[in-house]
């Protein structure tokens, strides 16, 4: 888990094949139970979010189990492509996470 927040806390995650496997993943290794919702694109300026690097691109997973999964830090990105993602419990919503923004 500190390396996952490490990787993206000063930098976004590209959308390229993402998916909620992925998202569940995530939000495992970060502590929750699973993702309730995703996105992508601009959550903020797009002046605003181009001060962060993408750090994360082609993200796969075997299971949504961080362990499983595969990424390459290289993108072919643009920021209208970044990952905006929400994370639970089964009962509410937790905490929002703007990957990147940790």
């Amino acid at each position: 888990k500190q390396w996952y927040q490490r990787r993206v806390r000063d930098g976004t995650v590209c959308d390229d094949g993402f998916d909620t496997n992925i998202a569940d993943a995530i939000c495992r290794e970060l502590g929750f139970i699973r993702s309730v919702s995703w996105s992508n694109g601009y959550y903020l300026s797009s002046e605003a979010q181009s001060v962060f690097s993408i750090n994360l691109d082609d993200i796969s997973c075997g299971s949504n189990n961080w362990e499983d999964c595969t990424y390459n830090t290289d993108h072919n990105c643009g920021h209208s492509e970044d990952v905006k993602l929400a994370c639970g419990s089964e009962v509410a919503i937790c905490k929002t996470i703007s990957l990147g923004m940790l």
